[in-house]
């Protein structure tokens, strides 16, 4: 029965490793559906000002009514909407950018206003084609004109105050996938912690004999979950690393901005990884402290106890030797 016990006792203490060590993984996961390591990895690799000099190359800055913090600001607000209706923390994918109208019609004006001036009763316009601008008409109104008569398409995004990123972010619905993906995480994270509290309950139920021998099998599985934990955090970045840049060679037309990224986000996660893993070490390591200190109290309290019994043995004998001379002098002074 001793023996069936001690297996049983291993292999609880085999399978909470494995549970903490879940545990880790799945909490440190979940940083990933929050903007700060997104935050903090695009301020580290300067991704604000690469895309602020890409949209302002391509001519689109001016075409959005940014917020008050520019491009970061209207980054972070995207992001955040979008990890947020991943949590299912709202309901609504809300990616609608506020458009500049006026700076829209004037980029294609300024276009339209690089058409060279048509000569004297030259005619503008042959076969839906532009040859020309007349010299009467300013290039807003020939702007017009083009319009009014389809020889050139109003442009779609005119036609309202904003255009919505969702369909370029969540064109295939990954979103929604996600999101249910999400909710599934949500629930199995703690599902694992709900199986770690009753395995740790279980193993408590094995040690009823001697509490003592469950505080010593439990510091050694926090500290040996956390020393794995904090292998794997370490060592993580560098497995990544190697990954991303054998995907980067294969994609030479990837910017190096974007590599450096994606490795400073696995670096965000594997960080979590490490310092949860840490902490849990650093418990394991405080009870072996603890049960050391206790252990030394109770060696130096055992002998005060010991003396504490002594002298109660020697003060009851000494105080039936009393009661003896008492009773012999009674008997003396007693008469015949």
């Amino acid at each position: 029965m001793g023996v069936i016990k001690s297996i049983f006792r291993y292999i609880i203490y085999l399978m909470i490793i494995n549970i903490i060590i879940l545990v880790i993984f799945a909490f440190s996961f979940n940083s990933l559906f929050y903007p700060d390591i997104y935050t903090k990895s695009f301020e580290k690799n300067n991704i604000y000002e690469y895309f602020d000099k890409t949209l302002e190359k391509a001519s689109i800055k001016q075409t959005i009514i940014m917020p008050e913090e520019g491009i970061r600001g209207l980054i972070n607000d995207k992001i955040d909407k979008v990890l947020s209706y991943v949590r299912s923390d709202s309901d609504e994918l809300d990616l609608a950018v506020k458009l500049n109208k006026d700076a829209i019609l004037s980029s294609v004006e300024k276009n339209i206003k690089s058409i060279q001036k048509c000569v004297k009763g030259a005619s503008p316009i042959k076969d839906n084609k532009i040859i020309c601008r007349p010299p009467e008409m300013t290039s807003k109104e020939f702007m017009n004109y083009l319009f009014k008569k389809n020889i050139i398409e109003e442009p779609e995004i005119l036609k309202n105050d904003t255009i919505d990123l969702k369909e370029l972010i969540d064109k295939d619905n990954n979103l929604s996938q996600l999101r249910k993906a999400y909710s599934f995480y949500k629930t199995g994270k703690y599902a694992v912690l709900a199986i770690l509290l009753f395995l740790v309950f279980i193993l408590f139920l094995l040690y009823l004999d001697s509490f003592e021998g469950f505080i010593k099998s439990l510091k050694i599985i926090l500290v040996v979950s956390g020393a794995i934990g904090i292998t794997i955090g370490y060592s993580m970045t560098a497995i990544a690393s190697k990954q991303i840049n054998n995907i980067a060679e294969q994609e030479p037309n990837l910017e190096p901005v974007f590599k450096s990224l994606a490795i400073d986000i696995i670096k965000g996660l594997s960080d979590k990884i490490f310092y949860i893993s840490a902490f849990v070490f650093i418990i394991g390591i405080t009870l072996i402290i603890l049960s050391f200190i206790v252990s030394i109290i109770l060696k130096f309290r055992k002998p005060s106890e010991e003396k504490k019994k002594i002298r109660k043995i020697e003060n009851k004998e000494k105080t039936k030797s009393k009661d003896k001379r008492n009773k012999k002098s009674m008997k003396k002074l007693k008469p015949d």
